[in-house]
């Protein structure tokens, strides 16, 4: 599976699909209330993507965490064809340009993990390694040393069973 690096560019407006803790494109059937406390992590362009292990072709897909602190994910597919609206983050925050893995640490996804202390099942797969020292302006994990890692099953991604997903928090 292709791994890829995620540079982050500070957003001056709301345009690009690919983004990070941003205002973001949800389906316009699912109420706001779904994702109060959760932080707008990254959403990102599937057809951006050369090369993918999502089920699905296009659209985007949308990663919320409930906390700083929370092993809690939601991650939400926008297939392109349903109507969206705009759930509104305080931030611009930051468009994000996809290359080549090129190196192993700073924001990546899929993969292997950079540093990860912990044993994770092998059939078990990165979909986000987001690292909180790659820019000085991200607020979210600023005090944690170590990285931030989104995990599924390859049998649940193939499946499209997001809500089998889940976060770990490794501090180095």
């Amino acid at each position: 599976m292709q791994a890829y690096q995620l540079k982050l560019v500070r957003a001056t407006d709301d345009k690009s699909a690919s983004k990070m803790l941003s205002s973001f494109q949800i389906p316009a059937f699912l109420p706001e209330s779904l994702f109060e406390g959760y932080v707008p992590l990254l959403q990102l362009d599937i057809e951006a993507l050369p090369e993918h292990p999502f089920p699905m072709k296009d659209g985007l897909i949308q990663f919320f965490v409930k906390d700083e602190y929370s092993e809690e994910v939601l991650i939400v597919v926008v297939p392109k064809t349903i109507e969206t609206k705009t759930l509104k983050h305080a931030s611009p925050g930051f468009d994000i340009l996809i290359g080549p893995d090129e190196k192993r640490e700073g924001m990546r996804m899929f993969g292997k993990p950079y540093e990860l202390n912990l044993e994770v099942h092998p059939d078990h797969i990165m979909l986000l390694q987001y690292d909180p020292y790659e820019s000085d302006e991200l607020d979210f994990l600023q005090t944690v040393d170590g990285f931030f890692y989104v995990m599924i099953s390859k049998e649940d991604l193939e499946a499209g069973k997001f809500e089998n997903a889940y976060t770990i928090l490794d501090r180095t």
